[in-house]
């Protein structure tokens, strides 16, 4: 997984971590025993153009719709991954714990009042039931056509999410330093010019 990651060419944004801070993640709890097996999927049930995947694998392209993004040249999409597919490698004991998780949850908060936090308490209880030695790589083929634009402009993406567990490690082992701010990430690149 460090491999694949550290291979790939990622357009990463000012809300995404580097690529290179979760390889570093991966490695860090690969070495105390966590992590050390991920699940990989390939979505490829979608409704435009039949494309293979490694020379392998027939795929039928996604369609998501584009996000307003000011950058030229970047592709910002709407939402990728939802609970289902980050659920996706859950074994059949996880997800029965998982369920119940839910169901206790529903009579403590109400999730029509609060959707939102009820979403970040859904996928937060998906990682609780994954085994802290395996991770989800979810890989989301997409067909990208930009009609809004006057060029009409057509592209076959690759999209991905990353799902860990969580670690049954003391946070001083488990974490790593990195720089969250990128406003200031920026500002130290051109003092350093």
């Amino acid at each position: 997984m460090i491999d694949y990651l550290n291979k790939c060419n990622f357009f990463e944004t000012d809300q995404s971590h580097k690529i290179t801070d979760v390889a570093r993640y991966i490695q860090n709890l690969n070495k105390n025993g966590e992590l050390t097996n991920f699940t990989v999927s390939l979505f490829g049930n979608g409704s435009k153009k039949e494309i293979k995947i490694n020379n392998s694998y027939a795929v039928d392209l996604l369609e998501r719709k584009s996000r307003t993004n000011k950058e030229q040249n970047k592709i910002s999409l709407s939402v990728v991954s939802t609970e289902p597919h980050e659920a996706v490698d859950l074994t059949q004991d996880e997800f029965k714990n998982y369920l119940s998780n839910i169901s206790n949850a529903k009579r403590i908060y109400n999730a029509a009042e609060d959707e939102k936090k009820f979403e970040r308490l859904n996928r937060g209880y998906i990682r609780y039931n994954r085994s802290p030695k395996r991770g989800n790589l979810n890989i989301y083929p997409i067909y990208y056509n930009n009609k809004d634009k006057d060029d009409n402009f057509e592209e076959t993406l690759v999209a991905i999410s990353l799902s860990f567990p969580n670690t049954q490690l003391p946070e001083h082992e488990a974490s790593i330093p990195y720089q969250v701010n990128s406003v200031y990430s920026r500002y130290e690149d051109m003092e350093n010019n």
